[in-house]
């Protein structure tokens, strides 16, 4: 079903349109426009089959006095009365150079069958495909009318036992193969990462910063931190946080409950509202506190 017609931008100035106004106002206008939308609705080759003038008039919504609207409208030519009336009872009102007008509108019908035509020639070629290959998987090799009792006879009186004893090959227990990929990869990242704090005070934060390893790599979107590139920018930032009196425990903590990929001091600072969230933890707020009073403290000292 058509859900729009075609409206000329000059519909309101044009003659026809100004004369139907002078002679039925604006009730006029929105009536023809009404007849329109029901045409391309229920009659959308514009033959307006089966209906009379009070059908018309009933779909236009008009509210006149009966038979002046659609009078009007055939006097002016919006409307194409139906040619000998009287004596052919098929005859039936044509709204004026509809197809012309409103093409698309016309041809919806033929459109939809075209349409619902070329879906069903794709449907039942596609099934006829899928009947063909489970016809091909079904069949089975038939090489003459005694294959099938030969081929068993023969293996019957030819096979071996396929169940010797006792069994010339003993069952080994083999070890599982040891997975790769994903896991050994983080296992070279912890590897990496212990090597390169022995020895700093970065030591005591081993825990919490392996499990922020493990958080990070389980993120769609930080391929480009799985590196030893990117565990040398977590420590950085893990510097970073200890230089303004953050605790790396804390903000790594928070940073994997708001599933951020750095645990940049920046973040806990300034409230970020990063990943659209900004709240923070206490101990954070403390801290920052806390290093704003020293740093006041350091200045009022000097």
């Amino acid at each position: 079903m058509n859900k729009d017609i075609r409206l000329a931008l000059g519909f309101l100035d044009h003659p026809k349109t100004i004369k139907l106004k002078r002679k039925l106002g604006f009730d006029g206008i929105e009536s023809l426009l009404r007849l329109w939308f029901f045409a391309a609705q229920y009659k959308p080759d514009g033959n307006l089959i089966d209906l009379n003038e009070d059908d018309i008039e009933i779909a236009a919504k008009w509210n006149g006095a009966p038979g002046v609207f659609v009078d009007a409208l055939v006097a002016l030519r919006w409307l194409d009365a139906p040619c000998n009336a009287t004596s052919n009872a098929n005859a039936f009102f044509v709204l004026h150079a509809w197809e012309e007008n409103n093409g698309y509108v016309a041809h919806a019908k033929a459109r939809s069958d075209k349409a619902k035509m070329a879906a069903k020639a794709r449907w039942d070629s596609k099934s006829i495909k899928k009947k063909h290959a489970i016809g091909d998987a079904e069949t089975p090799v038939n090489n003459g009318p005694h294959a099938t009792s030969n081929a068993r006879s023969n293996a019957e009186c030819n096979a071996p036992n396929p169940n010797p004893n006792p069994n010339p090959n003993p069952i080994v227990n083999t070890p599982p193969t040891p997975s790769r990929g994903r896991v050994s990869k983080k296992k070279e990242f912890e590897n990496y990462l212990i090597e390169k704090i022995q020895g700093t005070s970065f030591v005591k934060y081993q825990d919490v910063l392996i499990e922020f390893i493990g958080y990070r790599m389980s993120l769609p979107a930080s391929k480009n931190y799985n590196t030893t590139h990117g565990i040398d920018g977590l420590l950085a930032c893990v510097g970073d946080l200890l230089r303004v009196g953050l605790d790396p425990d804390v903000c790594l903590t928070q940073a994997m409950g708001e599933e951020w990929l750095k645990p940049k001091p920046e973040y806990f600072l300034k409230g970020s509202t990063k990943g659209g969230k900004s709240d923070r933890s206490d101990q954070n707020a403390m801290a920052c506190q806390e290093f704003i009073n020293d740093m006041m403290q350091e200045c009022e000292n000097e």
